[in-house]
């Protein structure tokens, strides 16, 4: 299932009360998932990493209460006066035995040791394939109580999200060119492309960095061979035709032939499209095939927050482009 597959189907799910697990190979935005979900849905999340944890972080510390033992209930547990909430036990297949038994108790009874979860809490889970190394199988009690979700990287959704986020104009961009390389799960390799490292990518550009480092830093994020193509697009990213001329005179400013190097301006453009600009911007991508045009209105309009689409020039070019889906 694509990401925003899942969304939808954790909206259901978290609507009836019913446990869900979603499966994928690390890097591929499990928990951002979780997290968005419960913000759409106004429930409080709490994220619990298993890995690091011991039973004695959820059972609490022994008081003396009426002459008996009880246990203090930890921060970490959700209330009823948390409202609405989310109970995420992340990467619980990564925890070891006892921790394991615990969330089944959690899962299973909605409670945890004499600590019971409120009754508007809904206990969610994630995990990596059971082939991956460090993995715990998980019991067969365990498996049952969950619905199981299989996250699968897509690219469109991702780009509708990288639009949104701020993702930086040239990953976008290289997306477009090499669309094959946002995600490639080596479990063997030290590190390789993964949608969490291209996010990390998207950062390390914001700032600028030597260039006489960068293709290391970007090896270290991406491995090797997607390195290379990266730092190679980025070279060629930074050697477009000026935004600022473009932006001065769309009409006559040079169109790349290259589709890469389209890709590429579409994308700066998009970053630069405002409502004071975005009639020459439109000039300029006319110019262009039909498929950069439309991605790079697409681009701006999505990054815009419907700014762009209230203007006259937008309802000119959608009027021309009334065959285009927004």
């Amino acid at each position: 299932m694509k990401p925003s597959e899942i969304t939808r189907a954790l909206e259901t799910l978290i609507q009836a009360k019913r446990p869900a697990m979603i499966w994928s190979n690390p890097g591929m935005g499990k928990s951002r998932i979780m997290q968005q979900t419960a913000k759409r849905l106004g429930r409080k999340l709490f994220d619990l990493r298993l890995t690091g944890r011991d039973v004695g972080d959820f059972i609490g510390l022994p008081t003396v209460q009426d002459g008996m033992t009880a246990f203090a209930r930890p921060r970490l547990l959700p209330t009823e006066a948390d409202g609405p909430s989310i109970l995420f036990l992340d990467e619980i297949n990564r925890a070891n035995q006892m921790m394991l038994n615990a969330a089944l108790q959690m899962v299973l009874d909605h409670r945890i040791g004499e600590h019971e979860l409120p009754a508007d809490c809904v206990v969610m889970a994630a995990g990596n394939p059971e082939t991956d190394p460090g993995v715990i199988r998980m019991s067969c009690a365990m498996k049952l109580r969950f619905v199981h979700l299989n996250l699968a990287v897509d690219r469109d959704d991702w780009m509708k999200w990288a639009i949104e986020a701020g993702i930086e104009p040239v990953v976008i961009a290289f997306h477009r060119f090499r669309d094959d390389l946002l995600h490639v799960y080596d479990p063997k390799a030290l590190t390789s492309p993964n949608p969490r490292g291209w996010e990390f990518v998207s950062e390390i550009c914001s700032q600028n960095p030597d260039p006489a480092l960068e293709h290391e830093i970007f090896t270290g994020v991406l491995g090797e061979a997607t390195a290379v193509e990266f730092s190679g697009f980025r070279r060629l990213y930074a050697n477009l035709p000026q935004i600022d001329a473009i932006l001065l005179d769309p009409l006559k400013t040079r169109v790349p032939a290259e589709p890469n190097v389209r890709f590429a301006v579409a994308a700066a453009l998009s970053r630069r499209a405002s409502a004071t600009n975005f009639g020459r911007v439109l000039q300029y991508l006319e110019r262009m095939p039909i498929e950069f045009n439309v991605l790079a209105v697409k681009m701006a309009v999505g990054r815009a927050n419907g700014a762009l689409s209230a203007t006259p020039e937008f309802t000119r070019w959608a009027i021309a482009h009334a065959d285009v889906t927004f």
